[in-house]
């Protein structure tokens, strides 16, 4: 202990105190809490989302379930949607009147040649319809409601009022002619007025009295599709071999 230095090769000696308080302290560096903080907040805006979306979706998830079961409740029964449902009604076509037999009806559009209809009551009596054209020749009113193709024979339906006297009254089939767009012509072949038929026929026309009227063509073009002409021939009183004309009548072709 009296020592100093080693007697064997000069190293300084010191006391065991002193050697204690000589060691090296190691000085650590202190961690940053910036990391942690950022983390925390992330996690914070993250759980805040999600809670967000998830309460966003079960609010307007509810609204749209309602509606949907809202539409489910209020649509009407098959029943009722066919009940309910009514087909349009078209709309006439417009019609002229002149006053003489040599005097044409011109008034219907070109773009209304030709219509298709199904077979329906007003097929079985189309003077159910208003007429398309209208003429008057000696006090008698010629109203033509329909000119109907059905294959190979066209039918046109008329209704006759007597405006004037009693009279005979002669509705000639074999004189009338039909002319269609191909350029062909065809005659009578059967004419209707009141409960009469036949190619000439006869009735008497009471004064105030409408009288349902029909005149066929047979054998008439398939390809046919337009009425350029339509000559009806008749007899009333002491008058004879006149003749009522249509122009441009729209055909309609049954399906």
């Amino acid at each position: 202990d009296s020592q100093s230095f080693c007697l064997d090769d000069g190293t300084p000696l010191v006391p065991d105190d002193l050697a204690h308080t000589a060691e090296t302290v190691v000085m650590r560096p202190k961690r940053s809490k910036m990391p942690l903080i950022f983390l925390g907040v992330f996690i914070i805006i993250l759980v805040g989302i999600i809670a967000g979306w998830l309460f966003l979706r079960a609010l307007y998830g509810n609204t749209e379930t309602g509606r949907a079961v809202s539409n489910i409740q209020s649509a009407p029964a098959p029943n009722q949607i066919n009940n309910n449902t009514r087909t349009p009604t078209p709309n006439p076509i417009p019609s002229a009147t002149t006053t003489s037999d040599t005097n044409i009806n011109s008034a219907i559009p070109a773009n209304t040649d030709v219509v298709s209809v199904s077979n329906s009551a007003e097929a079985n009596d189309p003077t159910k319809l208003p007429p398309i054209m209208k003429m008057e020749d000696h006090m008698v009113s010629f109203n033509l409601h329909q000119c109907r193709k059905s294959g190979t024979a066209i039918i046109c339906s008329f209704s006759l009022t007597n405006k004037g006297d009693d009279k005979q009254f002669v509705w000639v089939a074999r004189e009338s002619e039909l002319f269609d767009e191909l350029g062909n012509s065809y005659r009578g072949t059967d004419g209707k007025i009141a409960s009469q038929n036949g190619t000439w026929t006869r009735i008497g026309f009471v004064a105030g009295v409408t009288a349902k009227a029909e005149m066929s063509f047979d054998k008439v073009e398939p390809n046919a599709k337009k009425i350029t002409l339509l000559k009806i021939h008749y007899d009333i009183g002491n008058d004879s071999g006149l003749d009522i004309k249509f122009r441009n009548v729209p055909l309609v072709i049954a399906n």
